[in-house]
């Protein structure tokens, strides 16, 4: 059974790999269009970094996701999905039109103000670890920002949530591994799970709020995210607003602690039995 990791970042990926070889699949790590055998399960593990970087590989990477599905080949974490994770003016309209609560956002402009009565964060559209993202307080134009207009950047209303904390529901399939709690840290928006010395909380979906947990799915499902994670805040009335999309999160380092299983594990079970399904052979 064959399964193919396309990444630009494999050293990202090899724990994985190991993980599905000790399981017996073949595994092929491929980081350019032309390392991808004609058969076997493709997994997307694109970063959102390839897309600030070499734009113009992602777009590659983008085309190559789409042509293959097109061709009825089965991809894990596929085009859409791929397009929505690196474009947060894109995410907005994703949680709009699926009818889940989410911040004001409009595409930014040097100069102007979208959002002139309140404060605002400013975030590239292919984000990564925080970066770059800053908050803008009511009246201030916005400064010129890095890339010009080769980049991507929004203007997105700033919310405090209730709990004084980021939600990231981290998601196989249509299960949902846990709800990772990150304490808000000032002028700090740095709320990858793979940062160890955050403070974070690992919920289950038991102890998470049901709409949250319904919206986070719907999300996944109509994003056609089969592995990766969705980010809210908690606001007044306990409703969760939308904020990120990312098909190609980090799992917490503690998590098997409370799912009484490694969740790298889990993904490679996950992906093991799509193999079996669809087109591992």
């Amino acid at each position: 059974m064959r399964i193919i990791l396309f990444t630009d970042i494999p050293v990202w990926i090899r724990p994985l790999a190991g993980r599905l070889e000790a399981l017996g699949a073949e595994v092929v790590i491929a980081a350019a269009i032309g390392e991808v055998p004609p058969d076997g399960l493709v997994v997307n593990r694109i970063s959102t970094l390839l897309f600030r970087k070499q734009p113009e590989k992602g777009a590659e990477f983008l085309a190559a996701l789409q042509g293959w599905e097109e061709g009825g080949r089965a991809v894990v974490n596929g085009s859409r999905v791929l397009a929505l994770g690196v474009s947060k003016f894109a995410q907005a309209g994703f949680f709009d039109d699926n009818g889940v609560a989410t911040p004001q956002t409009a595409r930014a402009e040097a100069g102007r103000r979208a959002f002139p009565d309140r404060s605002v964060l400013l975030k590239p559209g292919a984000g990564g670890f925080g970066r770059d993202i800053f908050e803008l307080e009511p009246d201030r134009p916005v400064p010129s920002l890095p890339g010009g207009d080769s980049m991507e950047w929004i203007e997105q209303e700033s919310l405090v949530p209730v709990d004084g904390a980021v939600h990231r529901v981290e998601i196989i399939g249509a299960k949902i591994l846990y709800d990772a709690c990150s304490r808000i840290r000032s002028q700090d928006y740095n709320y990858c799970l793979a940062n160890t010395e955050a403070e974070v909380e690992l919920r289950p979906e038991t102890a998470m709020s049901p709409l949250a947990a319904a919206q986070a799915r719907q999300l996944a499902t109509a994003a056609g995210m089969e592995l990766g994670a969705v980010e809210y805040l908690l606001c007044a009335g306990q409703v969760p607003y939308f904020i990120d999309l990312n098909p190609v999160s980090s799992l917490h380092p503690t998590a098997a602690a409370l799912l009484d299983a490694d969740p790298l594990d889990l993904t490679a079970e996950y992906l093991l039995r799509r193999a079996s399904v669809d087109g591992g052979a």
